[in-house]
């Protein structure tokens, strides 16, 4: 059996169900819109710029979500910000993605929701032709603006259902506005063919969940994993097949769950429940889809075979159409392994340095010597790690990158650091960060040849290694 890192999770043919275009702009794209709209005042660096992302409560991600839209000034900035989400998920793995934009959100800088549509849908087709990944827009009608608005938004958006707008969707504060004020903004968009999801269960409860599925209808469920709390759902939710939308590192971030190791995926599955798995506003959040898959398997002990399942639900789960959702599934088979053939492009792994096992914690690289007995073989493997990073660090300056990008990664690097010196550290943080870092050198290190055989391998290394020692 292979092991399971980042890159076997990176060759896994997936779908992305749960994602917001504007909180998953890649750093440097938005750093360049940051520098359009002269923004440097405020954030003088892309060091700067992450640090931004960094959140004392949900209160505080919301203020930093409404700060970071005003650099998304005219229509063509959807078009961009599109373009450069499609080009990030194409380095995950994604083959097909169905984005929210909040296109009402940014009326109040002059901009008409249809425009911003149309811009979107825009960068989604150059995506789609330079990386060929499907897609199937969802406008997020957002609770906030009230029932009135939104049936106004919906039916103005109506002519694009052709143009690759595929459904609706509702996000916003649950509380305040609950799904049932939307049942006829709902029973329009059936009427008018659009796919319909609706976030619930994530700041509310069981009752919010409920009323999506009863009184909207939806067809999926944004997040939903609130529904463990009301035995009687969960049964509903399986019996019905209502696929949910989890988010799981999101759910940490925004204290939904205390520990990834707590969340109730499992459990909804145990129950029947269908589940993805998605990764929300993954620049806000510090992840990827890549991150979540992983840190399920890290986390939850997710076997391989465990995860080609939630990849093909993935696909199941869409708005896709019959025949692209059968094309993506055989895909996945392909190259999962698990149709009793190699898997494609895997055939020399057979000798790669990481044990041969699915097992969490069987798959540590075997260059990095293992953990004596007691606490003196613990801190000798926290040495080693302190040493991997230290060389990472070393190297950093040879990868030919700006000076900005320069100085954000190795503030990166120097916060893995101190977190791996730490009282109590988790591997999740410190692979998320080296991890993030990685994202970065392969798209920006001029220096190709040396990111590739000297800084990626020690970024894998790091990050494995983390996950093995924190646990």
């Amino acid at each position: 059996m292979k092991a399971i890192d980042a890159a076997r999770i990176r060759a896994l043919p997936k779908a992305e169900l749960h994602l917001h275009l504007e909180g998953a702009i890649p750093l440097t794209a938005l750093y360049t819109l940051v520098r359009k709209y002269g923004g440097e005042g405020e954030v003088p660096s892309l060091e700067a710029l992450a640090r931004r992302f960094v959140y004392t409560d949900f209160e505080h991600f919301i203020r930093t979500w409404i700060w970071k839209n005003k650099f998304l000034r005219e229509h063509e900035d959807f078009d961009f910000i599109a373009y450069e989400v499609v080009r990030a998920l194409h380095d995950q793995g994604v083959v097909y993605v169905e984005p929210f934009v909040s296109a009402g959100e940014h009326r109040n800088r002059g901009l008409d929701p249809v425009e911003v549509v149309r811009a979107t849908l825009s960068g989604l087709v150059r995506g789609y032709r330079d990386f060929g990944i499907g897609y199937g827009l969802i406008v997020d009608l957002v609770r906030d603006f009230g029932p009135e608005q939104g049936m106004a938004w919906l039916r103005s958006f109506a002519p694009l259902r052709a143009e690759g707008v595929v459904g609706i969707g509702l996000g916003g504060s649950e509380h305040r506005f609950p799904a049932r004020l939307f049942q006829e903004v709902y029973a329009e968009a059936r009427r008018l063919d659009f796919h319909l999801t609706a976030h619930a269960g994530e700041a509310a409860g069981p009752e919010s969940v409920w009323e999506a599925i009863d009184l909207l209808g939806v067809e999926r469920v944004g997040h939903g994993v609130r529904a463990i709390e009301d035995p009687r759902l969960v049964a509903e939710l399986a019996r019905r097949g209502v696929p949910l939308e989890l988010c799981p590192v999101s759910n940490l971030r925004t204290g939904v769950v205390t520990a990834l190791a707590r969340h109730p995926i499992r459990e909804l599955l145990a129950a029947g429940v269908r589940v993805t798995v998605n990764s929300d506003d993954p620049t806000l959040f510090g992840t990827s889809l890549v991150g979540e898959y992983l840190a399920l398997h890290r986390e939850l002990s997710f076997t391989w075979p465990e995860l080609v399942a939630l990849a093909r639900e993935s696909f199941a789960a869409s708005f896709a159409d019959a025949a692209d959702r059968a094309a993506h599934v055989a895909a996945l088979e392909r190259v999962s392994g698990l149709d009793g053939r190699p898997a494609e492009g895997q055939d020399g792994l057979e000798g790669h340095a990481m044990a041969t096992s699915d097992k969490p914690g069987d798959d540590a690289p075997a260059l990095l010597p293992p953990a004596g007995p007691g606490e003196a073989g613990h801190v000798a493997s926290r040495d080693e790690l302190l040493r991997i990073l230290h060389e990472l660090r070393d190297h950093l300056p040879q990868a030919g990158l700006d000076e900005d990008t320069a100085r954000i990664l190795d503030h990166d690097l120097k916060v893995a650091e101190e977190h791996a010196q730490g009282v109590s550290p988790k591997g999740i943080i410190i692979s998320t960060r080296v991890s993030g870092v990685g994202e970065v050198l392969k798209h920006t290190g001029e220096a190709v040849e040396h990111v590739q055989t000297v800084l990626l391998p020690l970024v894998r290394r790091a990050a494995d290694f983390a996950m093995h020692l924190f646990q």
